[in-house]
């Protein structure tokens, strides 16, 4: 049976800015199912990225029906995804893309700039990183126009997770990877910042 809920803006991050940005923010669509959808994880390198990839496929496909998810690995987790990878991704007809995991500030700069490259493609896209560098990925983002590009924290540092510490992390926050990914009202809404929430 495939996973469902209503919609609760309250479990995704939406990060706070200063008000200054660098332009007009361009939001992909959401979708209106995962369900028979191609999506793409791309992998930092970091550590347990893998690991979550794993988690992440077998909730995706068993639980809300999406009918993949592609993997693709970072030649180097500091460097925006090279041009022949994000080729890759818009020629399989990806039509989500989850990003993860960002755990140190090169790393925050880059993901932030990839989120904002692919939802610019019209592309809906979640980040996950850790908390320590929340601040960092949201001036990034907010000196792109993005005051408020969703994402999922989790507790820093990641690399020291054993398997079933991802498991049940992968069980938290899926629901909230498909509301990224499919609520228009999640993503915009409230204005106050008190929908900022952890996912761990």
């Amino acid at each position: 049976m495939l996973a469902t809920a209503p919609c609760t803006s309250g479990e995704i991050t939406l990060p706070e800015t200063d008000g200054q940005s660098g332009g007009e923010a361009t939001y992909a669509d959401r979708l209106d199912t995962l369900e028979g959808k191609r999506l793409a994880y791309v992998d930092w390198g970091k550590a347990n990225g893998d690991r979550l990839y794993e988690e992440f496929e077998r909730i995706l496909t068993e639980g809300f029906g999406v009918e993949a998810l592609d993997y693709y690995l970072k030649p180097t987790p500091s460097s925006p995804i090279p041009r022949e990878t994000l080729e890759e991704i818009y020629e399989s007809d990806a039509e989500g893309v989850v990003l993860a995991i960002a755990d140190c500030g090169s790393c925050n700069s880059s993901i932030a700039v990839d989120a904002v490259t692919l939802e610019e493609q019209n592309i809906p896209t979640v980040q996950v990183i850790t908390d320590k560098f929340l601040g960092l990925n949201t001036k990034i983002s907010g000196s792109h126009g993005y005051d408020k590009l969703p994402l999922i924290t989790l507790d820093h540092p990641t690399r020291y997770l054993g398997e079933d510490d991802v498991h049940d992390i992968a069980e938290r926050i899926t629901w909230t990877v498909h509301e990224i990914l499919t609520c228009e009202e999640c993503l915009l809404g409230p204005e106050t910042g008190e929908t900022a929430a952890e996912g761990t």
